[in-house]
């Protein structure tokens, strides 16, 4: 379940989601969002940074 607003940018909020994590909201139409993919991916194999999840676009 998505939890509060606990931050917000020019291309998405962030929410609570669950206990341990983060759920970010991307605005429709910006394309932020597949680079940031890209990075985190990169990122993940070391454990720089967490791993991504699944997510649907919501319409």
């Amino acid at each position: 379940m998505i939890g509060a607003k606990i931050g917000a940018g020019r291309e998405a909020d962030v929410h609570r989601w669950c206990d341990d994590a983060v759920i970010k909201l991307y605005r429709p139409g910006l394309l932020g969002h597949r680079a940031e993919a890209r990075a985190l991916t990169a990122l993940a194999g070391p454990g720089i940074a967490p791993a991504t999840g699944t997510t649907t676009p919501a319409t």
